[in-house]
């Protein structure tokens, strides 16, 4: 399975970026801004997820689960998807 927390979707251009970015409320604008520098320093979805304790990066996984793969409906199934994504998520980073 290939999926990408972070994408590689076609950069738009510079002005129409940051006339969408100053469109978008503060909490947000700061939540974006926020989530660039982390990965910039380096910090991956699997970096942070190792960084918090089990029950908040299992429920985590979880919410991903749930939430961008609505097409996968049967409960067995999404428990062992989400227990797969998270056990690659918790090996080291290479």
């Amino acid at each position: 399975i290939l999926l990408s927390p972070v994408g590689v979707p076609e950069k738009p251009p510079i002005k129409e970026e940051s006339t969408r970015m100053n469109s978008l409320p503060f909490h947000i604008r700061a939540m974006i801004k926020t989530s660039r520098y982390l990965f910039q320093k380096g910090v991956t979805p699997g970096s942070f997820l190792r960084s918090l304790p089990y029950s908040k990066s299992k429920a985590m996984v979880d919410g991903y689960i749930l939430n961008r793969l609505p097409a996968i409906s049967c409960p067995e199934e999404r428990k062992h998807l989400s227990e797969y994504l998270y056990q690659n998520s918790m090996l080291p980073g290479s």
